[in-house]
């Protein structure tokens, strides 16, 4: 996989700092799985025809056989195209689970591959997710979730969203909303989503139901994991779809400040989950990291308060925070 990464905006040489940036996060995603294309190293390459000198980044990471989902998805089998949706839900589980999320999920960035009637999808891009904890600072826009476009930090639930906007359109053929970029925002906020079988009929109302819990406007009314996505996909699916069973149990948020604790709250997996009969088991451990002064007592609390009144589980904490 090589990729050129430029901003339409970008003239003149590349920053150290850029590639440098890059270059950590690279390092930072320690993630072996088979749907995720981990990308391996990138540089600075000098771009040839333009008027003057300038410079690109380039990532570069492993082989990837296949078409995009949306190609894929054109002719393929409902039941082929329900494995795929499954192995992209595991895979951006996974990734959640290291403490990423994607950002920007498209058809460019989920491949599928594989013999026969065995495909599976690949997440492309991996290396460009955005860090859970830095997400809070980043001012790109690359998501259509409707929080993201109010000035909500991304988080997993935006990745769902999107996730859903693309599974819309592969299923259906169509996209989810149509207009100008205007006509787009005003819809992702505000406009309920069609049902996907009064554009296609014959979609699976195991897809149908699916795209209906990615595509709720409020993040609360999502499910709260990509491995919840592939549970309400096993209801009403003639097949039960196994989930991400990698996951460490270990939820860890490194580099943040915590005084906007409701955003920060916002991104944890769901602390209800240990709740006796919920159906999303909860991670053994939440682990909260930071330097003195970033807020950690006051944040630790609110957790606190939010768990009051629930069976939860065994609640630690030091003294004095170090």
């Amino acid at each position: 996989m090589l990729k050129i990464l430029r901003r339409a905006d970008e003239a003149g040489p590349v920053t150290e700092g850029r590639r440098a940036a890059l270059q950590a996060d690279i390092a930072a995603l320690a993630l072996e799985h088979p749907h995720v294309v981990r990308p391996t190293e990138c540089g600075v390459l000098d771009l040839p025809d333009t008027d003057a000198p300038a410079q690109a980044l380039y990532l570069l990471g492993d082989f990837v056989e296949g078409v995009d989902i949306h190609r894929f998805s054109a002719r393929a089998a409902w039941s082929t195209i329900l494995e795929v949706f499954a192995s992209t839900l595991r895979a951006l589980e996974a990734l959640h689970d290291a403490g990423f999320i994607h950002g920007h999920l498209c058809a460019a960035n989920v491949f599928v591959a594989g013999q026969g009637p065995r495909k599976s999808a690949r997440i492309l891009d991996a290396g460009l997710a955005y860090e859970v904890a830095e997400t809070r600072r980043l001012g790109v826009r690359t998501s259509w979730a409707p929080e993201v476009l109010e000035g909500a930090p991304p988080d997993r639930r935006s990745d769902l969203y999107d996730l859903g906007c693309l599974f819309f359109e592969c299923a259906t053929r169509s996209p989810l909303f149509s207009g100008d970029e205007g006509e787009l925002l005003a819809a992702h906020r505000h406009e309920p989503p069609r049902s996907p079988r009064t554009v296609k009929r014959s979609i699976p109302v195991a897809v149908e139901q699916l795209l209906d819990a990615l595509l709720r406007k409020d993040p609360g009314d999502r499910p709260p994991s990509a491995n919840a996505a592939i549970r309400v996909l096993n209801r009403s699916a003639s097949k039960r779809f196994s989930v991400e069973s990698r996951a460490r149990g270990l939820s860890t948020l490194l580099r943040t400040r915590f005084q906007d604790r409701e955003a920060l709250l916002a991104q944890l997996p769901p602390l209800g989950s240990a709740v006796e009969g919920a159906e999303e088991p909860a991670p053994s451990v939440f682990l909260l990291e930071g330097a003195l002064g970033d807020g950690r007592t006051r944040t630790l609390e609110a957790v606190r308060t939010r768990l009051r009144g629930e069976k939860a589980p065994r609640w630690l904490q030091p003294e004095s925070p170090t």
